[in-house]
């Protein structure tokens, strides 16, 4: 039996003024996952998608206002490290798109 490897981290996230509602954040996000290798990027009420050995979902919690809750999960056949490494690529996507 294989054994998996799991990262997850969850922190606030603000909607940009620039973006009109997550919808865009989640736009952007699947553009910029499939810009970086990702395949089979799917957005339902989450955002799933997967690269090599890894599997990531992420999902935006409402909070209120333009307030979010961020959570960001991994999942690997490879190390608990790898998981990580991989999960805060994905964090630093998000952290780093842009809205016109």
């Amino acid at each position: 039996m294989s054994s998996f490897s799991f990262w997850w981290e969850w922190g606030p996230y603000t909607l940009s003024p620039a973006a009109e509602d997550i919808g865009d954040v989640y736009d952007g996000l699947g553009s910029a996952l499939t810009q970086n290798g990702y395949g089979n990027v799917v957005h339902a009420a989450d955002m799933t998608a997967n690269k090599n050995n890894y599997v990531v979902g992420i999902v935006f919690i409402y909070t209120g206002g333009s307030n979010f809750i961020q959570v960001v999960n991994c999942v690997t056949d490879l190390t608990a490290a790898d998981a990580a490494t991989e999960g805060k690529k994905v964090q630093n996507l998000i952290k780093n798109l842009k809205f016109l």
